[in-house]
């Protein structure tokens, strides 16, 4: 810590116009350790109206924004500032804003289809996405490490609205990649998850197979397994919303199979990096001709899920474990590698934005000094 200087932090900070954050990682310390330092060594932190120094000429800003029709964003990136710096710069030269009518015809949002057989199975997959309002928009977003899932966002919604997509960190250093559609308001009915099966879905077969299609692709999974020498084939689907388990459950058993409702963890027990916040319920089939009938049945979209239906169906007539398990373990090695690529591609992306961003961030500062 000797080796940190107050000169070299005045520098950083002032006439580098480096935020704590990014000296953090330079001198390779936490962002506080940093605060620490500098309110010992009586270098004070900037106030909002220290930004007011850099220089952002308002023609200059016109023409970026209005001419070139570059983001807000892509300007402070320019001038090494923040979006909030540019945004109070355009109010104080009186630069208006450009209609959201400009984005719109960019990216076009067009209504919902209609279609009930598209709405049951997207109320299904809803409990694997997030959803909040972004503006006025419907914004379905998830993350994950799986390019099967990936795949089914962008089939799902890209004939709807844009698709985003950027690479970031979670807790334990794990990557993955956040994708999201800003959807029209007709899609307001994936604001709220599920907590039951809807009548008219529950009522016709072929509403009920496309929510269980679109639940499975969210929290199901198809199942080659083995008992000593024998053969196993489990349709399985976990979650904590009971309601809906109990609802798929229900229909189940009115259409002629035999699953089983089963309680797999508590409310508290932890699971991942959290605590589950109600009950873990486990729903499964495991009479082989009931699930082979099933899965048969279910318009899933999921390529992981699909690829292992398929192995189902080519080894139903195999008798033995030992003559299928070399082609099930291939499958799976086959996903996992998958899975590891693609989270390896996450953190390499995530690496090189962020250490782009912060060079690029760091010359236009020190340029301007």
């Amino acid at each position: 810590m000797s080796s940190i200087t107050k000169e070299l932090l005045n520098n950083l900070y002032w006439k580098q116009w480096l935020s704590t954050r990014e000296i953090a990682k330079i001198i390779g310390k936490c962002q506080a350790t940093v605060r620490k330092i500098m309110f010992r060594a009586g270098i004070p932190l900037r106030s909002n109206r220290d930004w007011l120094r850099v220089k952002i000429d308002p023609q200059t800003l016109k023409r970026l924004y209005w001419g070139e029709k570059m983001t807000i964003i892509q300007i402070a990136e320019k001038f090494g500032v923040s979006a909030w710096t540019v945004h109070q710069r355009m109010i104080k030269s009186g630069i208006p804003r450009r209609e959201n009518g400009e984005v719109a015809l960019k990216h076009p949002k067009p209504p919902f289809s209609g279609d009930s057989v598209e709405r049951a199975y997207m109320l299904g997959i809803r409990d694997d996405l997030s959803a909040q309002w972004h503006g006025k928009r419907v914004r379905m977003q998830i993350g994950t490490t799986h390019p099967a899932m990936l795949k089914l966002f962008r089939t799902l919604f890209n004939k709807y609205a844009h698709i985003g997509m950027s690479s970031y960190c979670r807790k334990k250093k794990t990557f993955q990649w956040h994708v999201h559609a800003d959807l029209d308001v007709s899609f307001s009915f994936l604001m709220k998850k599920p907590r039951s099966v809807e009548t008219e879905i529950f009522e016709k077969d072929s509403l009920f197979l496309a929510f269980l299609a679109g639940y499975v692709d969210a929290e199901g999974s198809f199942i080659i397994s083995h008992s000593y020498n024998s053969i196993r084939f489990i349709f399985r689907v976990c979650s904590q919303n009971v309601g809906v388990l109990r609802g798929i459950y229900k229909k189940l058993l009115e259409i002629g199979y035999r699953p089983a409702l089963i309680l797999e963890a508590k409310k508290g027990t932890k699971k991942g990096f959290s605590k589950l916040n109600e009950d873990y319920w486990r729903l499964e089939l495991c009479r082989k001709h009931e699930v082979l009938q099933l899965v048969q049945s279910l318009p899933i979209k999921h390529q992981e899920k699909e690829r292992m239906r398929q192995l189902m169906l080519e080894i139903r007539d195999a008798a033995r474990w030992s003559d299928v398990r070399g082609g099930v373990r291939a499958l799976h090695a086959e996903i996992d590698n998958e899975v590891k690529q693609c989270t390896e591609e996450a953190a390499s992306v995530y690496h090189q934005n962020h250490v782009a961003v912060r060079d690029r961030m760091k010359f236009k500062r020190a340029s301007q000094y």
